[in-house]
């Protein structure tokens, strides 16, 4: 799915692609972005959910995450961490996050990632995150730099939603 979210003044969660993933907007609002508009967030609780879909079985093949997000404020500590996209639901399933001392990851927080070096992300900046899986291989990009990459297992099959947003660990 792709989901532009919106024009700067309506915060939409509708999916640009024939697969009409569309979302449900729970908590964030409409602000100015990086291209046309953009959604805020609270870095708490604030998300958008949208339904389980094959689509984005990236257990089963390759596939691209990527997200565009503006750091207001870290996480309070270097183990704490703000959730950029996950099928997570308070169960061990995948997340792509950025940690408190400014490390990016993704794979299952804590326990089996795939981490960037500290000082990656800092606060008062905005960044494009991609995530890459390709013949095995996952790849970490903020601003097209290669920050981590690994062959570890990082993905997981889930029912859960897709969410943009929404975790802090």
């Amino acid at each position: 799915g792709v989901w532009h979210l919106s024009d700067g003044t309506t915060l939409g969660a509708n999916d640009s692609t024939a697969n009409a993933n569309n979302g449900l907007i729970l908590g964030p609002i409409a602000t100015a972005g990086q291209i046309n508009g953009a959604g805020s967030f609270d870095g708490i609780d604030d998300y958008i959910s949208i339904s389980d879909s094959n689509s984005w079985n990236i257990t089963a093949s390759d596939g691209t995450i990527s997200a565009w997000f503006y750091v207001d404020t870290m996480p309070a500590t270097a183990v704490d961490a703000g959730g950029l996209v996950s099928q997570i639901d308070n169960d061990q399933n995948w997340v792509v996050y950025y940690y408190g001392d400014g490390r990016i990851a993704t794979g299952i927080a804590g326990v089996n990632e795939i981490v960037s070096a500290a000082g990656v992300v800092s606060s008062g900046q905005g960044y494009n995150a991609v995530v890459v899986k390709s013949a095995g291989i996952t790849t970490l990009y903020v601003n097209a730099a290669n920050v981590a990459s690994d062959t570890m297992a990082v993905w997981t099959d889930s029912s859960n939603p897709l969410l943009i947003g929404g975790h802090t660990y």
